[in-house]
């Protein structure tokens, strides 16, 4: 749950701060702008911190208001690159990453969009700086190689299988270069969830493929996406009736979609499964 309360003082400061600099440009002494500048960067690195205690949409707020306030204000614009993968809004973290600098995370995060936006030439090239990176972990190991497996190249994760040390995550690559299903499943889990929609609307119709489209569209509940999380939810259900975790995710879909007489009968019939009852 998030805390509006900080959100909106801090919002109010950056008004105020920026009321500061809206006046400063339109004549204010020369000699006042180093005071304005700091008192921008102050408000800046407040808006950071009450991002970083924040949730969804009040956080990107906060970190959005953080890098105008301060363009240069590194750490604020990575976690908004951050939030605008993590809303879909790829092509947004692509100019905000702009602003981030060269580091490990930066690029770390320019991979993620480069994926989510389906540049794979690109994305390529971003895996194996980061693959080679010192500070690389077995995390951006298994991105990279999940983005080889995605452009064809798994002859490259020979190298990068080695050189990771958890047998997790070992696994979770070689899991992924079985079959679509999993390699879609492997991409949600790292939070790439285009990507993985992007494969799985390619695959027939299976348990697997609409379960997780459900839980895709739920991710971010517009209207739209609703209208086709209970489709797919429901083809999960009508393929395995006897799956609980898709019976309460469609559950979930018509609670949000405010369809309760729907949501009822469905809870009805997974009690009835608890049970044992037929």
């Amino acid at each position: 749950m998030s805390n509006s309360k900080p959100s909106s003082r801090s919002n109010v400061g950056f008004w105020l701060a920026a009321g500061l600099i809206t006046v400063s440009a339109a004549g204010l002494a020369a000699s006042a702008w180093p005071l304005v500048m700091a008192t921008a960067h102050t408000q800046s690195d407040r808006l950071f911190e009450a991002g970083k205690t924040a949730q969804g949409s009040e956080a990107q707020l906060n970190f959005d208001l953080a890098v105008r306030l301060n363009p240069s204000n590194q750490p604020a614009a990575l976690e908004l690159a951050r939030t605008q993968i993590a809303a879909g809004q790829s092509q947004q973290a692509t100019r905000t990453l702009g602003r981030a600098g060269e580091g490990t995370e930066a690029l770390r995060l320019r991979l993620k969009s480069q994926l989510e936006l389906g540049r794979l030439n690109d994305a390529a090239a971003s895996a194996n700086k980061l693959a080679t990176t010192v500070s690389t972990t077995n995390d951006d190991l298994v991105l990279a190689a999940l983005t080889n497996i995605l452009n064809a190249n798994s002859e490259r994760n020979q190298n990068l299988v080695g050189r990771i040390t958890a047998p997790e995550a070992a696994g979770r690559v070689a899991a992924a270069q079985s079959d679509k299903i999993t390699l879609a499943r492997e991409l949600y889990a790292s939070g790439l969830l285009e990507s993985s929609k992007r494969l799985l609307v390619k695959q027939p119709p299976s348990y697997e493929r609409d379960y997780l489209l459900a839980n895709i569209d739920y991710t971010q509940p517009t209207s739209d996406n609703l209208t086709s999380a209970e489709k797919h939810a429901t083809t999960a259900v009508a393929l395995n009736p006897v799956s609980q975790p898709a019976r309460q995710l469609l559950i979930r879909i018509l609670n949000a979609s405010d369809k309760t007489e729907a949501a009822a009968k469905q809870q009805r019939l997974l009690a009835q499964l608890k049970s044992g009852r037929p």
